[in-house]
């Protein structure tokens, strides 16, 4: 737990779990659809309260999520394993990264 690599593993952990906890989509029962290709998983989650993506890039190189009907510009970054770099296009992951979206405009209230 005092290694530098094994801290930041730890922290991003427990902010994915407080994000679990109180983020109202994912804390509650929501639709899933999940996606696999090119060694990236994309996850969404879905309920009355919102849409969250889940971008997971288990590759060794950067991945651009194409094809996805949401941009960056349009996504509220809610955890990231890596510093987000903004695009108003497709999502770019580095590789071996994840992210947690919030997609904007996409809310039943």
């Amino acid at each position: 737990r005092e290694l530098p690599e094994h801290a930041s593993s730890l922290e991003l952990y427990r902010a994915a779990l407080a994000l679990r906890a109180h983020d109202p989509v994912l804390s509650r029962p929501s639709a899933l659809d999940v996606s696999v290709s090119d060694a990236l998983l994309v996850a969404y989650r879905r309920n009355e309260a919102g849409e969250r993506l889940l971008l997971l890039n288990v590759d060794g190189e950067r991945k651009a999520a194409k094809g996805l009907a949401a941009r960056e510009s349009e996504a509220e970054l809610l955890l990231a394993s890596e510093p987000r770099e903004h695009s108003d296009g497709p999502f770019e992951l580095a590789a071996k990264s994840a992210r947690i979206l919030a997609l904007r405009g996409r809310q039943s209230s």
